[in-house]
């Protein structure tokens, strides 16, 4: 495991950072921050999420991570960190408190800090880990209609994902291509015209799975590793794709973990079985099938975002290869399950 680059934020007077300004209407009597640090960030606070890392600003002197979003997302984090991690039988991080800016359109989100421990795909030990914990989290959440207002992500919210494939290589044809790219691009559409020949048979295995509360973007990027010197725990970060569907997604397969390390946590599905067959009567063949139409729904996912960055510009054959990336983790996906040849 490896610390990630640490990058200190310049600024005058550290109590005059946004982030410190509103951490002091939760604590109006704070002192200014050993350090911060942008974990992500962007310019001129746009309308994507920035996270920073202020030291020595909790209660107790540790650090707190603040994340500015939009308010939607940071409502529904709010749930997640304050109503439902902490009554789960694992660890989770503390929720700190919650601030609306000026106009409420964006918001500050305060939690505990999950630390610079990254998970790693590439580790077997980590993969069980993340198994255990996606069993708890899948199946200890007994009253869903207690969260009427938590997202879709059944497998209808999954069908309208597919029009990303038809969206984004009509964009992209209508650019000058290489007569390379533009094979990759009709490959692209090839691979989605046969997904659409077996969805209603994907519709049928996901009704034999049990509804839950799914993490949506379970990937390293959103999990760190907490280690007491005995035992690992892991951590979640990152909600805002939660939501109540098949849990899928949360079970997604990467088609090589050194190549593609950052698409999916790859959790050890022979270890997800062996806790969740306690709770659901599915068996390890289903399981597996599950983890497969994982990969598959985190695919229609990713070429849903691909179009986004494209239409925020950017140079075109950056995304012709990650389309072409994706595409190969979708057929092998769709290989694996019997629905391409």
């Amino acid at each position: 495991m490896a610390h990630h680059l640490i990058i200190p934020v310049e600024y005058s007077d550290l109590r005059e950072h946004p982030a410190v300004r509103a951490w002091a209407q939760i604590e109006p009597r704070c002192i200014a921050p050993k350090r911060i640090v942008a974990l992500k960030e962007h310019r001129k606070m746009s309308s994507k999420s920035s996270v920073y890392r202020l030291e020595g600003m909790s209660r107790g002197g540790a650090a707190i991570i603040a994340k500015r979003c939009r308010r939607w997302s940071a409502l529904l984090e709010r749930v997640v960190y304050r109503d439902i991690l902490p009554y789960l039988p694992f660890q989770s991080l503390k929720y700190e408190g919650f601030v609306a800016e000026p106009g409420e359109k964006f918001c500050w989100l305060f939690t505990e800090d999950a630390g610079d421990w990254h998970y790693s795909p590439l580790l077997r030990e980590h993969r069980i880990l993340a198994a255990h914990w996606l069993s708890v989290l899948h199946t200890h959440l007994p009253d869903l209609e207690a969260l009427p207002s938590f997202p879709d992500r059944t497998v209808k919210y999954y069908s309208l994902r597919r029009c990303g494939i038809k969206q984004v290589t009509q964009l992209c044809l209508g650019k000058s291509l290489s007569t390379g790219d533009e094979l990759k691009l009709r490959e692209l559409v090839e691979v989605g015209h046969t997904l659409e020949c077996y969805w209603q048979e994907i519709e049928e295995l996901c009704e034999a799975i049990p509804q839950c509360l799914i993490h949506g973007d379970f990937v390293h990027k959103n999990l760190r590793i907490r280690s007491n010197g005995k035992s690992m725990h892991l951590l979640a970060v990152d909600w805002e794709n939660t939501g109540v569907g098949v849990p899928a997604t949360d079970l997604a397969q990467s088609l090589s973990y050194a190549q593609f390390p950052g698409f999916a946590a790859s959790p050890c599905l022979e270890a997800y079985w062996s806790k969740i067959r306690r709770h659901w009567p599915l068996n390890r063949e289903t399981i597996q099938r599950i983890g497969t139409l994982g990969t598959i729904f985190r695919c229609l996912e990713a070429i849903c975002w691909e179009m986004e960055r494209f239409k925020a510009g950017g140079p075109l054959d950056r995304y012709i290869r990650r389309l072409d990336e994706i595409q190969s983790i979708l057929r092998y996906a769709m290989k694996s399950n019997g629905w391409y040849h």
